[in-house]
């Protein structure tokens, strides 16, 4: 289910409640016609959506199981400051961004006539589609901010003796303090814990995993031995080797590490290569370049609600450069100046 657009989990939404269109019906009865697994796929998530309303449903503690589910996918704020939760979010169209939510059964249930079994143990996966950020409340009630094309993914046994997370990408956690049961994030092979703290984490780009403390303490761990790598205090930010677990640390803005979480880019002392990828992901757009730039030279500016043409014309005014946007695709040619 993880490869289907989010376009037509809304039109499969949109159905369950009869609300799709004349032309989203013809749309939505094309993808289902289209291959075998696409039916499937769509009868896996009615299933899913039906939880809540089936009696034919045999799985311990149904409604505790719903509950974990329904407050796993908690508010997505929109520019425009609304709150939408899951049962308004189901019925909205498909210009609204959404939340690509994935269960991920840890055992495949079994559909025999009308009844079938779930088991309570499943993966939630949350999805920030590109070029978007998406918020989540956890069930202990962090608040995470996902930035564009990343991932986290937890168990319905979240609150056990720890509270873990795995992330792919980058990620601003507010994790609700409990001492009881510490809150650990596996990237790229290393597992940052804390207890209650706010923190931001990159391993977007190159080899390192990029951890900045706004407040609290935090530990670096080796995933796979537990062997301690360095613990941080505030202020600082820790850069991580993905491969020898080599790190240093250093003095940092650490509220600006964050300012993506409020809509804003900001790109500092970046090579242009760094900024063209920085670029790539806020847009959610592939740029490619037609000819070799120096990475010597270094970038440094701010971008709020500025447009991708508008970027680029900021760009131009630091690298004079022609580009041409074509959908998803940007072309940037270097200008040569004589």
């Amino acid at each position: 289910m993880i490869g289907i657009k989010p376009e037509i989990y809304n039109l499969i939404a949109k159905d369950k409640f009869d609300q799709l269109t004349n032309d989203e019906k013809f749309i939505f009865e094309e993808w289902l016609n289209m291959s075998p697994s696409n039916r499937q796929a769509y009868e896996d998530i009615r299933a899913i959506l039906d939880l809540k309303e089936s009696d034919n449903i045999v799985v311990p503690d149904k409604e505790n199981t719903w509950n974990a589910i329904m407050n796993s996918i908690k508010p997505l704020r929109e520019e425009t400051g609304k709150i939408y939760r899951l049962p308004f979010l189901i019925k909205l169209s498909s210009a609204v961004a959404i939340i690509a939510v994935v269960f991920t059964l840890s055992l495949n249930y079994i559909i025999n006539s009308r009844n079938f079994r779930i088991n309570a143990e499943h993966i939630t996966s949350v999805i920030a589609p590109p070029g978007q950020k998406s918020q989540v409340i956890l069930p202990d009630g962090t608040n995470v901010w996902l930035n564009s094309g990343s991932k986290i993914s937890y168990s319905s046994s979240f609150i056990g003796k720890t509270r873990n997370i795995n992330l792919e990408g980058e990620a601003f956690f507010d994790v609700k303090k409990d001492k009881k049961h510490p809150f650990i994030v596996t990237v790229s092979g290393v597992d940052i814990k804390v207890l209650g703290t706010a923190f931001n984490i990159n391993s977007f780009m190159g080899d390192e995993v990029k951890v900045t403390l706004i407040r609290g303490k935090i530990a670096l761990e080796q995933t796979s031995n537990h062997k301690l790598i360095s613990e941080l205090l505030p202020g600082k930010r820790i850069d991580v080797d993905k491969q020898n677990f080599k790190y240093s640390i250093e003095d940092c803005n650490a509220e600006e590490s964050i300012l993506w979480a409020q809509d804003q880019l900001v790109i500092e002392n970046k090579s242009f290569t760094e900024m063209i990828n920085m670029l790539n992901n806020w847009y959610g757009v592939q740029i490619k370049t037609r000819n070799n730039y120096n990475n010597n030279d270094k970038y440094t500016f701010k971008i709020k609600t500025e447009s991708l043409t508008e970027a680029f014309k900021l760009v131009n005014l630091l690298t004079p450069i022609e580009y041409k946007i074509d959908g998803k695709e940007v072309i940037v040619k270097k200008i040569s100046i004589k």
